[in-house]
């Protein structure tokens, strides 16, 4: 199975992600080989500059494949996973109550959900979104996109989501979606305004989640963070996160057509 697509987050025209599957009952046949080659002539044949793919870095035949057709690494991201319901944070001790102190209080997105709310959670988002390690240049996404794609995907658990506020101001976020899989949750973007950051908002925003999620149910949550964000992976080593294999992303560019 080969597919492709361009990134919303990271729009470019010419360039796109690209995901190419073979059945391990099928693999070492060839199959692979003939699905990229037609997958980069129609790619080509769209004018595209170029394309990334992800790759396991324990995936040595994708790795190969990789290699062997002029892709190189552009990103590295860790996947991390922490179980939920052994989770305690009582070990946070009086981290909300502190930053509550301070004028910072923590609030679901359900409790305060209305339009206001979300035009001020997109403002942001889309701030914040601008200092997150990625493989291309950020592009804007629109109020009407974000408000569609993601508060209104149907996983999105909003009763586990939660910001931060400061003189009425939203100055961090951090969400969650179930994921396919029973008991599984995708911990989705956390993130602190530029200037508000080294405070442990960030923390105390994740341990607020975990508790919620715990209290729902879920067995554990998954995150993955790019290997050049030391601070959230710092985070998350604090909260107990196990980081599973690197994925690596790879690109390839185009060259002139002939």
């Amino acid at each position: 199975v080969t597919e492709w697509q361009r990134n919303a987050g990271a729009y470019h025209p010419q360039r796109c992600s690209v995901e190419l599957c073979v059945h391990p009952n099928a693999q070492r046949r060839g199959i692979g080989r003939t699905l990229w080659d037609a997958l980069e002539r129609e790619l080509r044949q769209l004018e595209m500059l170029g394309v990334t793919v992800q790759v396991a870095e324990d995936h040595a035949r994708g790795l190969r494949f990789a290699n062997a057709n002029a892709f190189y690494e552009v990103k590295r991201d860790f996947e991390s996973r922490l179980d939920v319901q052994t989770f305690d944070p009582s070990r946070f001790g009086r981290l909300e109550a502190e930053l509550r102190e301070r004028g910072v209080t923590l609030e679901s997105w359900q409790r305060l959900d209305s339009s206001a709310f979300r035009q001020e959670l997109h403002e942001v988002f889309s701030i914040t979104r601008l200092d997150v390690p990625r493989s291309a240049p950020a592009t804007p996404v629109s109020f009407e996109f974000f408000e569609q794609n993601i508060l209104g995907d149907a996983e999105f658990l909003w009763d586990a989501s939660f910001v931060a506020i400061k003189d009425a101001q939203i100055i961090g976020f951090t969400g969650a979606y179930r994921s396919g899989a029973d008991g599984l949750v995708d911990q989705w973007l956390t993130a602190v305004t530029r200037e508000m950051r080294g405070q442990r908002i960030a923390l105390a925003l994740k341990v607020k989640q975990l508790e919620a999620l715990k209290k729902l149910g879920f067995a554990t949550v998954r995150t993955d963070n790019d290997t050049r964000n030391s601070g959230m992976l710092a985070v998350n080593a604090k909260l107990g996160f196990e980081r599973q294999v690197a994925v690596l992303v790879m690109q390839k560019d185009f060259g002139p057509q002939g």
